[in-house]
């Protein structure tokens, strides 16, 4: 053993660095292969790329009248339209960038953690977003979030130095603007910046970090100005601003019943129906899934440095920054997700991507002075309060966890799935329903009772919490630290032995699963490749589509077509029956929206319609009219998706002669 300390304290820069390195060898590796097998089938990628691609290559300009609906800062549309000009539109470029700029992402956070603390923190930094499977994947695909944190990586890396630097403030400074010229909701990173400079440099500095900051800002707003009111509209009360209403859309989807308030809790408590207990689901999904970012700021909180025991000023300050900014940001991001700003809750979990930089980062410059003893009241709380979480982690694995159970059931009785399912008698309404009416349970009852009944499953939850929180931090102790110091008590060794293990299991179902997405096993890319090869080979240049698919990503390898351009919003601009007006189809077509009667004349006029099988005989019931003889089939796709059952062919039509 003494020998091995001599060893890692004579290479200790050699393995530090070998760590590092090995860390984002991972990464890139993971990044390349999701990229490849995972199939975009959320509209934003496609939307993204799509739009970007029309922006950039100049066909159209972002939030113009009668155009593209323009829903996010340009630079979203144009950092993804990039890469589809220079090398071409297709999927293929948008994946390349999105590892390309996940990897550079992931260099500027680990350069600003060895800036700061050397090449073990920076080490630590990459490996637990390298191990962290959900955000792999989201990184590996073009989302604005992977842009957001891009810009912020680098702002991280310019704001570690311990020494002014006029010009790093300033880029800084550019680097937050970009982001928040990005998405909207990022712009407050900005604002705090400024006020950290001033505090921590003074006036001039500050000023600095405002001017870099407010270049880009000004530049977009005076380019696109006044139709980028349309944007601020969504979010700035009339009585403000009383001239921004006329670029307000009179139309804004509504994402929670009007009737819905958290505060009402008698209305929801006891209805285990009520779409609130959704969203506590999100919530807690949202937490698991970034687990080691918010539990890093609490564990910050409680073991915050005592007076005089920072190593420097610059740290402390340093530290305040990541901390109020994430704990700002989270509080923003859960408000418009959790009150339906922006959507039913669901976006809630992929809201934190946008600030997790500012919660690891926290840890890293307060880590080394972190107090080592907390007092037993709080040890207390804190211990029932992780053990709380913990198994409310476990109760959100669900039917899985006791699913798996079963067929280890299944696998000790010695029987055979296959031979279950011909059993004559088997039910097959639900899982459950099914095992009962398959296996005969009358000598083993207490093997049913015990291993798959409710009971048994909270009894497991449990075990694994007090494991998890209880037992794991003491063996790391016993194992690793067998002369730990006196001073250090045991609700400290809690904390940060689980902030570890969140590092480590960044990648299992217990704290990975509400980000995880379907893998496939062939490459997507080529998937999609072939399919719009074969769109491209039926479609005629000119030609005036109705796009009846959720992706945007098939449209990319058609060269020249005309679209009905509200259809690139798949369901955000159409207006439901329900809430649909008569007339104003100038309006709607201003703002982008789109109704029934408006779909109805852009079928009358349209020469191609394409339709994904999925929606075949649903609004439209192209089915219906293809067996009226309104339309003819002309070619059906394979599927672009293989692997999530999404039925992605897409059925081409033309009307009949």
């Amino acid at each position: 053993m003494a020998k091995l300390k001599q060893f890692f304290k004579k290479n200790n820069g050699i393995i530090s660095f070998f760590l590092l390195a090995a860390g984002f060898l991972v990464y890139i590796l993971r990044s390349i292969h999701y990229a490849q097998t995972i199939p975009s089938t959320v509209w934003d990628e496609g939307m993204y790329m799509y739009k970007g691609y029309l922006f950039t290559s100049g066909k159209f300009p972002p939030f113009e009248d009668f155009g593209v609906w323009t829903n996010q800062m340009p630079l979203a549309y144009f950092v993804a339209g990039l890469p589809q000009v220079l090398f071409g539109p297709g999927l293929r470029a948008g994946r390349v960038f999105a590892v390309v700029i996940g990897t550079a992402s992931l260099f500027g956070l680990g350069l600003g953690a060895r800036r700061l603390r050397g090449n073990w923190w920076a080490a630590a930094m990459v490996w637990a977003v390298s191990l962290n499977q959900g955000w792999v994947m989201a990184f590996s695909q073009v989302f604005s979030q992977s842009m957001v944190s891009f810009f912020l990586a680098w702002m991280i890396f310019f704001l570690s130095g311990k020494r002014e630097s006029v010009w790093e403030i300033g880029l800084a400074g550019l680097f937050a603007s970009l982001a928040g010229m990005v998405r909207i909701n990022v712009l407050p990173v900005l604002v705090l910046l400024v006020v950290y400079v001033i505090w921590r440099y003074g006036w001039k500095s500050g000023m600095v970090a405002a001017a870099a900051g407010l270049l880009p800002i000004v530049v977009i707003h005076a380019v696109y100005w006044p139709n980028i009111l349309k944007l601020w509209a969504y979010w700035i009360p009339e009585k403000l601003f009383p001239a921004i209403a006329e670029y307000r859309s009179p139309w804004r989807e509504v994402f929670l019943p009007e009737n819905f308030s958290w505060l009402r809790v008698a209305d929801w408590w006891g209805d285990q129906d009520h779409l609130a207990w959704v969203g506590i689901k999100t919530f807690v999904d949202g937490l698991r899934a970034n687990f080691i970012s918010w539990y890093g700021i609490v564990v910050v909180l409680i073991l915050w440095p005592r007076s005089g025991k920072w190593k420097t000023d610059h740290d402390r300050k340093l530290a305040v920054f990541y901390t109020g900014t994430y704990l700002i940001m989270f509080l923003v991001h859960t408000w418009v997700s959790m009150g339906g700003k922006t959507c039913q809750f669901s976006c809630f979990p992929g809201y934190f991507l946008f600030f997790n930089w500012f919660g690891l980062m926290a840890v890293v410059t307060t880590a080394g002075s972190w107090k080592k003893r907390v007092n037993y009241i709080t040890q207390i709380v804190l211990i029932v309060l992780l053990l709380a979480i913990v198994y409310l982690f476990f109760v959100q694995l669900g039917d899985n966890f006791r699913a798996a159970r079963s067929f280890i059931l299944i696998d000790l009785l010695g029987v055979s799935l296959e031979a279950l399912m011909k059993k004559p008698g088997a039910e097959l309404g639900s899982f459950w329903q099914f095992l009962e009416s398959s296996l005969s349970f009358d000598s083993l009852r207490w093997l049913r009772f015990f291993w798959l009944s409710d009971l048994m499953t909270k009894v497991l939850w449990g075990l694994g919490a007090f494991v998890i929180v209880l037992v794991f931090p003491l063996l790391i102790r016993k194992l690793f630290f067998s002369k730990w110091p006196t001073q250090v008590n045991f609700g400290t060794l809690v904390m940060v032995s689980l902030l570890a293990g969140g590092v480590i299991a960044g990648s299992t179902g217990l704290l990975a699963q509400p980000m995880r997405v379907t893998v496939c096993a062939e490459n997507v890319i080529e998937r999609q490749e072939l399919v719009g090869e074969k769109l491209s080979e039926i479609i005629p240049d000119g030609a005036q589509v109705f796009w009846d698919v959720k992706s945007s990503v098939p449209l990319l390898y058609l060269d020249d077509v005309n679209l009905f351009l509200p259809q690139l919003n798949d369901r955000f601009t159409y207006i439901p029956q329900s809430q649909q007006t008569v007339g104003q189809n100038q309006t709607k077509a201003r703002f982008g929206w789109w109704d029934y009667q408006i779909g109805l004349e852009w079928i009358e006029e349209t020469d191609i319609i394409v339709a994904q099988n999925m929606v075949y005989d649903h609004l439209w019931d192209w089915k219906n009219k293809v067996e009226q003889g309104e339309f003819d089939i002309i070619l059906v796709t394979e599927p672009y998706d293989t692997c999530t059952g999404t039925r992605s062919e897409l059925i081409v039509l033309k009307p009949s002669p």
